[in-house]
């Protein structure tokens, strides 16, 4: 199981993934945080941009996938995605997670 984190653009943009990935059951229970602004160092400058955090777990098998669906939904303006692993989960959430997300490879 992984904890997939995707920086959007945009509260709009958060809401139409984290709708699209539960509609298509590449994750379970999305969670959208507020704004924050995200600081980068690119070719000796500083850059801030506002980004929205949101958050669902999903079985890693499914990261291609996710990642694949995201870069076609959003081919320019590509959220920054990235996983954690979960080390340990209730066994009742597991079984929840394992049964809302796709079996398909």
């Amino acid at each position: 199981m992984i904890l997939l984190n995707v920086l959007c653009s945009s509260m709009q943009q958060a809401h139409d993934l984290a709708e699209v990935l539960l509609l298509e059951h590449l994750w379970v229970d999305a969670f959208i945080g507020e704004e924050g602004q995200l600081m980068k160092r690119r070719k000796k400058e500083t850059l801030e941009e506002t980004r929205v955090k949101v958050q669902g777990m999903t079985r890693a098998v499914l990261y291609d996938r996710v990642n694949q669906r995201i870069r076609e939904l959003y081919p320019y303006d590509m959220p920054i995605l990235y996983a954690v692993p979960i080390v340990s989960m209730d066994w009742e959430q597991n079984e929840h997670l394992l049964k809302d997300t796709s079996e398909e490879e």
